[in-house]
C-alpha cells in the first residue's frame, strides 16, 4: 500500500476586500479543500486563473495560514514544525524564475542560502551547491554568475536546485513552467521527472495547462471557484471526466491535428 506523505483536511482561505466606502467583505479563495499526496507520486492541481490553485499551494507550504483546516506531513501538523524542520519538509518552485531569486546574490549564494540559514559550514555549502548545479543540468561554474546572466530556463533549474538543497520530502511546483518557452518547458518537465525517479521526490504540481498536468501527474484535482469539483487518477480524468467543468477544460485543449483545427473553425463559422 502507498504511504500518504501529505494530508490536507478541509482547508479554507478568505481574503478581505473593500465593499463600498466604509464596508468590508471577504472573498473565499479556497473553500473546504481536502487532499492527500502519496510518497513518490505527483498530485496535479488544475483549473483556470482565479480557481484558488496558487492559494492552495501556498497553504501547503506554510506561506499562507488557512482560516480553517490543517495540513499534515507524515502525520505532523505543518504549523507545529519548527523553523528548521519546515523547510526540510516542504519546498516550493514558483512561477517566475527571475523574481524568485535575489538579483544581488550569485547563483551559488542563492542555492546555498537555505543551508546557510541552517548553519552549514561554507565548504559544505560550496560542494553541495556544485553537486546540485550538475544534478539540474548546469555547470558548477554557473555558481559564480548572477541571475541576470542566465536564461529563464537556466534560472528555473537554479530554483529547482535551491528547492532541493535541504532534501525536502515534498515540493510544490506552482506554474513552474508556464513562463517558459514550449521547448524549454519540455526540458524542465523531463528534469522534474528524472529527479523524482532518482531521489524519490513527491510533487504537488499546479498548472492551468492540462497537457502538462496529464504528463506529470498520477492523481489530479480539478478546482473551480475555490472548490475541488473532481478528484481522480489522471488516466480516468482524461478518459472519462465526470464533472461538466472538467469536460469544458478538456474540450478547450488545442488539437495538434491541423485537419481537426480546420474542422473546428468550420463548425464555429458555419
Amino acid at each position: 500500500m502507498p504511504t500518504t506523505l501529505m494530508l490536507a483536511d478541509s482547508l479554507v482561505k478568505r481574503f478581505p476586500i473593500k465593499n463600498g466606502l466604509f464596508g468590508r467583505d471577504a472573498i473565499t479563495a479556497v473553500s473546504d479543500v481536502s487532499l492527500y499526496v502519496n510518497e513518490g507520486e505527483t498530485l496535479g492541481v488544475v483549473g483556470e486563473s482565479g480557481s484558488g490553485k496558487s492559494t492552495l499551494g501556498r497553504m501547503l507550504v506554510g506561506l499562507l495560514k488557512p482560516d480553517r483546516g490543517t495540513v499534515r506531513i507524515e502525520g505532523r501538523d505543518l504549523r507545529e514544525l519548527g523553523r528548521r524542520e519546515r523547510p526540510q519538509a516542504v519546498q516550493m518552485v514558483f512561477q517566475d524564475p527571475y523574481s524568485s531569486l535575489n538579483p544581488r546574490m550569485t547563483i551559488e549564494a542563492n542555492i546555498g542560502y537555505p543551508l546557510r540559514i541552517q548553519g552549514a559550514p561554507r565548504a559544505r555549502i560550496r560542494a553541495h551547491t556544485a553537486d546540485l548545479l550538475v544534478r539540474v543540468g548546469l555547470h558548477p561554474n554557473h555558481g559564480s554568475h548572477y541571475p541576470h546572466q542566465l536564461s529563464g530556463g537556466q534560472l528555473q533549474r537554479v530554483n529547482i536546485a535551491r528547492a532541493l538543497s535541504l532534501r525536502p520530502k515534498l515540493i510544490v511546483c506552482d506554474e513552474a513552467v508556464s513562463a517558459l518557452d514550449k521547448s524549454v518547458q519540455a526540458q524542465i518537465l523531463n528534469l522534474l521527472k528524472d529527479l523524482q525517479d532518482e531521489l524519490g521526490l513527491t510533487y504537488v504540481f499546479i498548472s492551468h495547462d492540462l497537457n502538462v498536468v496529464e504528463y506529470m501527474s498520477d492523481h489530479v484535482l480539478v478546482m473551480y471557484h475555490g472548490e475541488v469539483v473532481e478528484s481522480c487518477p489522471a488516466e480516468q480524468l482524461y478518459a472519462n471526466p465526470r464533472h461538466e467543468y472538467s469536460r469544458l477544460l478538456l474540450s478547450s485543449i488545442p488539437s495538434l491535428d491541423p485537419d481537426a483545427r480546420t474542422l473546428d473553425r468550420t463548425r464555429q463559422t458555419g
